[in-house]
């Protein structure tokens, strides 16, 4: 008897789940979310879902890029609870800016798109037609991966290292691409 009236009086475990998204309501994918020592990955969809004891629990939810977000909760037995966390991108001082130049012509390039990759959502500067010249503002210190997109021009990637408060200048100096010929059968 004893051992029924035992497993009868042990909590029961509860649920905590939610969403996470950006500042536009965007699902955000591959974010961290940690509750006390477990942690999970969020989906495609911007979910997650925690198996916890009754009692408070602290949720820290990270991703590169966006700013730290922390939230208390209390459940009790059995409960499902739902916590939905809306991350907002970081800000920083730091820019990235530079001239697209034909590498054989030494001529700047006006037209096309400079691809900042970042692990959610990619920024993008228009090549200004006048300067050939783009720029990133407001960028914080960490590692990114800039990318070229130009008609009629190779795709070429640099990494940039940035630090806080820096502006850094990185051209790129970028092929023609060779024209192919159409095989005609």
């Amino acid at each position: 008897m004893n051992n029924i009236l035992g497993e009868n009086e042990k909590s029961k475990l509860a649920t905590i789940f939610g969403y996470v998204s950006n500042g536009k309501e965007r699902p955000l994918a591959g974010v961290n979310v940690k509750c006390e020592k477990e942690d999970k990955i969020t989906l495609f969809d911007g979910s997650y879902k925690f198996e916890v004891e009754p009692g408070p629990h602290t949720i820290n939810v990270k991703l590169k890029g966006f700013v730290k977000q922390e939230k208390e909760i209390r459940v009790e037995d059995s409960e499902e609870r739902r916590l939905d966390f809306q991350l907002e991108e970081e800000m920083g001082n730091s820019r990235i800016y530079g001239f697209i130049i034909d590498k054989e012509t030494r001529e700047q390039i006006g037209n096309g798109l400079v691809i900042l990759i970042r692990p959610t959502m990619n920024k993008n500067s228009k090549i200004d037609p006048k300067t050939g010249s783009y720029e990133f503002n407001k960028l914080t210190n960490g590692t990114y991966d800039l990318w070229t997109s130009i008609l009629q021009y190779e795709d070429t990637k640099q990494t940039i290292i940035i630090g806080d408060d820096e502006e850094k200048r990185n051209d790129f100096h970028v092929m023609k691409k060779e024209e192919e010929e159409v095989p005609w059968g």
